[in-house]
Formats: C-alpha cells, sequence, structure tokens
C-alpha cells in the first residue's frame, strides 16, 4: 500500500467492522483509486479498499474530474476537468455568494472555463496541472500497449496527448445507449465502453476505422466508472441518486461484459465519478470471490443427421449472443468406410464451417453422408448455481506426436473431464487431437496425422472444455436458454467399441502403414448434454493413429 500521512482521513462503510476472511491474505497487485465530479466542486482522489467497503481521502486533486486513468508507464494518475462556468444562463447577479459557489448553483451555464489535463505522480505525492486545453471527457483508460491514454465524451472516442491535453478524434458514437454516464476500460487488449445501461466493444483491429459492437444490456443506472480489480474482474461503479440529490454513496459492482450479468461487490461511503486502478500498488489479495456473477453460459446445440461429407458447410449460430465461442462437435457416425474426422473454420459469433476430413492417403470424397451433433459455447469459467465448474478456452498446438503442457485459467478442486476441439483449418493434413496426464492444474495434448506423415504440423486453434461436477457425474448447466442436465463418463475401450453413455464408441485405426487395426485399450471421456454427445481419448497407450467414431443407432 502508499504510505500516506498520519492525517489521512479514513471514511467507513461499516462502524469498525472487516472482512475476517481477507485478514491473513497475500498481497496482490491492482489497487482501485476513484475522484469525484461536480460542476466547481473540489476535486478528492480517493483509495478505495472493497474488501473492507471502506475508502480514504489521498490527496486533494486540481479540479473534479468524471475521467481518470493509471498510466503504468509513468506511474500516474491522470484525470480532466468536470465543467467549470463562470457565466450563466440564469441572472445570478442578486446573489451575494463568491464564484465557488454560484458555481455549484443548479443552473444552466452558458460559458466554461477551458477544460484541463492533470496528473497526479505516485513517488512524489503531488499534483499536476498539463500545460494546453483538452476535451469535455467522461470516460478514461491507458492502453499499456500503445502507451496511449483513450478517453470518451458523449458522442466521441479520442486519444489524449499526456503532454498537452490534445484530443484526436478516434471515431464516433453512433446510436449508443446511455451515453451520457460511462467509463472506458481495456481487458485482455480488448477496449470495452460501459454506458449508463450497456457495453460495447470497440473493435481497433483496422486504425482508420473503429467500429463499434453491443455486447449486452447491464441494467444499472447511473454507472460512473469502469476498471479492472486485481483478479482481471470488470468492476464498475454507480452513484446512489434520490429526491434528495446525491447521497454521497456509490456502489460498485462486477460485471460479465459478454452476457450484462452484474453482481455487487461494495457499497462505499463517497461519490464516485470515474475508477482506475494502479497496478503497481500492493493490496491484500482477495481469498474468495467478492460476490457470484450470474453465471448463465451462452450455449446452443444442434443434431446434424445424414448431412457431414468432405465439403464445407456453413452453420449459424442463430440469435444467441456469443462474443468468442468455441464450437465443439461429436463423432462422426460411420456410414463411410474410409476414416476420418470432423475439420472446423471460420468459427465466428454467427457462424462455422464443418467438413469430414479423410486421411490423406485416401481419395479425399466421402459419398456417405454422416451424422453428427455440435454445440457451441462462449468461453470463459463459469460456476453453476449445482456447484458444477465449467472452463472453456482456448490454446495454440502444432507439431506432431509432441505432447504440450496446457495449463487451465484457475485450478480445479478435483481432476476435471477434458474435450479437446481444433477451430482452426491452417494445415492440410488431417488430424487426430490426443489428451492425456490431466490434473487439477492443466493437461497435456498433441496432434496426430496418418501414420506415414507426423513430421510436424502447424500451428492450430484448439478449444477445450474442462468440467468437474459438484458431486458425482451429472449436473445442470445453467444456460441462457434454460437449465441443461448433463451426465459425465470415464471409460476404457478398444478397437472392439463399447457403449458409452447414450452411444457406442468405436477406435477406428487408419491403415495408411499397414492393414493391421487393433488397437489396446484407450481411456475416453464422454459429455452428454443438451442432445449433444461429446468424446475425448485421454490416454496415449497405442502407438498408431487412429480416429474415434460412432455407431449409428
Amino acid at each position: 500500500m502508499l504510505k500516506m500521512p498520519h492525517s489521512v482521513l479514513w471514511v467507513y462503510a461499516l462502524s469498525t467492522a472487516t472482512l475476517s476472511t481477507f485478514a491473513n491474505a497475500n498481497s496482490c497487485e491492482g489497487e482501485l483509486f476513484s475522484i469525484n465530479s461536480g460542476r466547481g466542486a473540489p476535486g478528492v482522489l480517493f483509495s478505495l479498499q472493497e474488501q473492507d467497503k471502506a475508502a480514504k481521502a489521498l490527496s486533494m486533486a486540481e479540479f473534479s474530474s468524471a475521467a481518470m486513468a493509471y498510466d503504468s508507464t509513468l506511474k500516474r494518475m491522470y484525470y480532466t476537468s468536470s465543467p467549470m462556468p463562470f457565466e450563466y444562463k440564469v441572472d445570478l447577479s442578486e446573489l451575494d455568494a463568491p464564484a465557488e459557489v454560484l458555481a455549484q448553483i443548479p443552473v444552466q451555464g452558458d460559458r466554461f472555463k477551458y477544460n484541463r489535463l492533470a496528473y497526479y505522480d505516485f513517488e512524489t505525492k503531488t499534483h499536476h496541472r498539463v500545460d494546453g486545453i483538452t476535451k469535455s471527457l467522461i470516460g478514461m483508460t491507458y492502453d499499456a500497449q500503445s502507451d496511449q491514454l483513450l478517453a470518451n465524451s458523449y458522442s466521441k472516442l479520442y486519444s489524449i496527448d499526456k503532454s498537452n491535453g490534445n484530443a484526436t478524434t478516434l471515431m464516433h458514437f453512433d446510436g449508443v445507449e446511455g451515453e451520457y454516464r460511462g467509463d472506458l476500460v481495456i481487458k485482455n487488449e480488448e477496449l470495452y465502453l460501459v454506458t449508463s445501461s450497456a457495453v460495447y466493444l470497440i473493435d481497433r483491429s483496422d486504425p482508420q476505422n473503429y467500429s463499434m459492437s453491443k455486447l449486452s444490456d447491464h441494467n444499472l443506472i447511473a454507472v460512473t466508472g469502469a476498471t479492472l480489480a486485481q483478479n482481471g474482474d470488470m468492476l464498475i461503479s454507480r452513484t446512489v441518486i434520490n429526491d434528495h440529490g446525491h447521497q454521497n454513496q456509490s456502489e460498485l459492482y462486477k460485471l460479465n461484459p459478454n452476457t450484462g450479468g452484474t453482481c455487487l461487490v461494495a457499497t462505499l461511503p463517497l461519490r464516485i465519478n470515474d475508477l482506475a486502478t494502479n497496478t503497481d500498488s500492493s493490496v491484500a489479495c482477495y481469498t474468495q470471490d467478492p460476490c457470484a456473477l450470474d453465471n448463465k453460459i451462452t450455449l446452443l446445440s444442434n443434431t446434424i443427421v445424414n448431412d457431414l461429407d468432405h465439403t464445407w458447410r456453413t452453420y449459424g449460430l442463430g440469435n444467441t449472443n456469443f462474443y468468442a465461442p468455441a464450437v465443439f462437435t461429436s463423432a462422426p457416425t460411420f456410414n463411410g468406410g474410409h476414416g476420418g474426422v470432423n475439420r472446423l473454420q471460420n468459427v465466428s459469433p454467427t457462424s462455422f464451417e464443418v467438413a469430414f476430413k479423410e486421411w490423406n492417403y485416401l481419395d479425399q470424397v466421402h459419398p456417405n453422408k454422416e451424422s453428427f451433433d455440435y454445440m457451441a459455447l462462449e468461453q470463459g469459467r463459469y460456476t453453476m448455481a449445482d456447484g458444477t465448474v465449467l472452463e472453456v478456452g482456448s490454446f495454440e498446438l502444432s507439431g506432431t506426436k509432441n505432447f504440450d503442457s496446457i495449463s487451465f485459467e484457475q485450478a480445479f478442486s478435483a481432476n476435471p473431464y477434458v474435450f479437446l476441439q481444433v477451430q482452426t483449418y491452417e494445415g492440410g493434413h488431417t488430424i487426430a487431437t490426443r489428451v492425456k496426464d490431466i490434473s487439477t492444474t492443466g493437461f497435456k495434448a498433441a496432434f496426430f496425422e496418418q501414420d506415414t506423415l507426423n513430421e510436424g504440423h502447424t500451428t492450430e486453434v484448439v478449444s477445450y472444455i474442462a468440467i468437474v461436477p459438484s458431486t458425482g457425474s451429472t449436473g445442470t448447466l445453467d444456460t441462457q436458454a434454460g437449465a441443461k442436465g448433463y451426465s459425465l463418463f470415464s471409460a476404457d475401450i478398444d478397437h472392439n467399441g463399447g457403449q458409452i453413455g447414450e452411444h457406442f464408441y468405436v477406435l477406428a485405426e487408419e491403415t495408411s502403414k499397414d492393414a493391421e487395426t487393433a488397437h489396446t485399450l484407450e481411456t475416453l471421456h464422454v459429455l452428454d448434454v443438451a442432445g449433444v454427445s461429446l468424446v475425448q481419448q485421454v490416454s496415449s497407450n497405442g502407438g498408431d493413429n487412429l480416429s474415434i467414431r460412432r455407431i449409428q443407432q
């Protein structure tokens, strides 16, 4: 924590209560800060302790502000001035009041002082005004990748020059809901605009043509700030207002930007008009999640009967609100005698393509159409109401027959069931993907081409599902479309096959090297959910390459 003078005033939301669960917490990087805004009001920089539901006044700012951001390169907290009127649309000449009092009278301003940029230097503990003027801003964030301050007004996105406050327009907002309040925040290098009612993703892939797409509605009002917590969660603030005006009280919420789900983290006894996180300041680590979000996962499933062959076919993801979906397919049926696997390409939030790709020694034409199931899931980590923990993620994999170690986002309480699906089609050689050595923290994965190849494979994106039930091997997934019961299985089969869950599976070796197709026992994981049956080989006992097929019933 920053060292503060003994005179610093602590403001407690709860009289003397603290959360004992955090008493012996380790140190983590990420101290929250806030600032207040008000026309002509004095500005104060506050440090927030969301775990203790408390705050402390750090320093008097140069002015009040609705836009602040921590610059991790220069170790500074930048902020811009709130409007400061010096003439009004109501005649106040009869009032015997100084200018600083007139500025706070609730009448509309007519002429305003120029907006300014300032910063707080954490090393010297001093505030400094930047020479120059800037725009009237309501949100700001710092992009460490480009060493750039990004800020927003009601209608525009700007880049702010730290040396003089000059604002360069990057894009105009069009049709944004709740645009008169809110903030910018960067998470995983993606730029989000959180308004008073909704969450938008700003696409910066084309520097000359930024675009924006709506992700969700969060259904809060009076949202003022957005930042990241020490654990990477997105936090937003809202002020509490009633007929008496501001209650000098604010609420912190955790936000899932893709679904709009929120949960209350803390109520704090001060007005927060913007948030920022000092990622270089140590605070007590969370020892438990401050609150539980609505963890309803976005899931879409379907069964395709006798319509899978060697040609690419496109399947839409309907009206579901996907942002970063991962698509998984079942084992294909065994209607055609030629071996192969399902491959995907062009996976997007709206559709994907799938084809049955035979092993490369075959003719690549598969006239006997196969059946299969597919399921699309929004990537992320979810804890369901029944205690099921589900993680959907992605990684890059290359080479052949060399197992790479893959780590989960967070450790599980027990070894999970794991399922993989290649999402891209960068290499033309047909591949099967094996898993082994599953633990609570990760697993190993490798590509296997046909036995006469296996000289390496180009990099592909692979998605995974890792799931641990609360108890036993069954549970319920809470989805945006309702509850979906699931069953998990782990069983050993060989080339003779066996019934696992809802289907009969066989291990089908390819014969590029020899005609022998007998295969030793391998362990398979199976997930039956929402009319879909996923299967994954999670051992590598036999060296010969194979694919898993299911017998159509």
